[in-house]
């Protein structure tokens, strides 16, 4: 039986378990730029889009369901190379080219070998330009 996804991040496939996120949290900025008036008030000046960030948290459970700290490693290694990833919710809609900036880790319960028996995580991620040509084709599954 195969399980949906719940979102996809290049290509990891997060589905509900053993790799699971149960919370997402979206913002989406517009800039201004700021300028003073002489005896009156600021003044904004509408610039464009401004950062849309997107933070999923989400918990392991390397004990109990078979699942492995790999992916949070893979997730390491795309945040360090900083290259932009498609991300896509599992009914389909595209939340764009994102990095990673960010992964966050908390273990709870430690087993006897020092691995938590609850991972608990958190992926931040930002809104990056769509890669140009064939650096894109080559990190896409789309």
């Amino acid at each position: 039986m195969t399980t949906a996804n719940l979102y996809r991040i290049g290509d990891i496939e997060i589905k509900i378990a053993p790799f699971s996120i149960n919370r997402i949290r979206q913002t989406s900025r517009t800039d201004y730029a700021i300028k003073p008036v002489m005896g009156g008030e600021l003044q904004s000046e509408h610039v464009g889009e401004g950062l849309t960030n997107a933070r999923m948290l989400g918990q392991l459970f390397p004990k109990a369901f078979g699942g492995t700290l790999e992916i949070l490693e893979q997730l390491q290694e795309m945040r360090r190379k900083g290259e932009p990833n498609y991300v896509m919710r599992g009914d389909g809609e595209p939340l764009g080219w994102m990095v990673i900036t960010g992964v966050d880790l908390t273990s709870d319960s430690l087993a006897k070998d020092g691995v938590g028996r609850i991972v608990d995580f958190t992926i931040d991620m930002h809104k990056t330009p769509k890669p140009n040509g064939k650096e894109a084709f080559d990190r896409s599954w789309i």
